[in-house]
């Protein structure tokens, strides 16, 4: 019984000190994807994950998504629906099977 109150305890202040971290370092400092931006949202691309199949990686930087470039987040429809992304003056869709692999920074929300 005791081992399982420690447990419980440790949980808990574990759950705290990530509510701290998170409400210190909220998470436009911290690494999203493609995937979790939205309308109006510019960043720019960090890296791509290991997950994401060469021939998609390739793809992405033959269109522009090459880690350091800048991308707006144009258009975020609901239900999962493809997410359309501006990038070197140029309009692109991608679904959440592509983007959600491409690791981004927020750089000026809602530009």
């Amino acid at each position: 019984m005791r081992t399982e109150i420690s447990s419980r305890a440790c949980k808990s202040f574990s759950f705290r000190l990530s509510s701290l971290f998170l409400w210190r370092y909220p998470p436009t400092f911290m690494n999203l994807s493609l995937w979790s931006l939205k309308a109006g949202d510019r960043c720019e691309i960090l890296s791509y994950d290991d997950a994401l199949a060469d021939k998609y990686r390739i793809r992405l930087m033959e269109f522009g998504f090459h880690p350091g470039e800048s991308v707006v987040c144009v258009q975020a429809l609901a239900f999962g629906a493809p997410k359309v992304y501006r990038v070197s003056n140029t309009i692109f869709s991608l679904d959440d099977e592509v983007a959600v692999h491409v690791r981004v920074r927020l750089t000026d929300a809602h530009a």
